[in-house]
């Protein structure tokens, strides 16, 4: 059975140390220290938190529509 990405990082304890994001100038998944933004495309944890909040808002609703 494979483990998701957040199940490892808990385990590991990363999970509170650490927040991912998709860095659109790195093309990749970058993990950033909590507190901090991104090195590459300055996104910090509030703006992504805002971000992945819209997307859920437009999934449920192509889900409902």
């Amino acid at each position: 059975m494979p483990y998701s990405y957040e199940e490892i990082m808990k385990w590991r304890g990363m999970d509170e140390k650490m927040w991912s994001h998709y860095c659109k100038v790195e093309k990749t998944v970058m993990d950033v220290g909590k507190g901090e933004e991104c090195n590459w495309c300055g996104l910090n944890e509030q703006e992504i938190a805002i971000e992945r909040s819209q997307k859920e808002d437009i999934r449920k609703w192509f889900k409902e529509g």
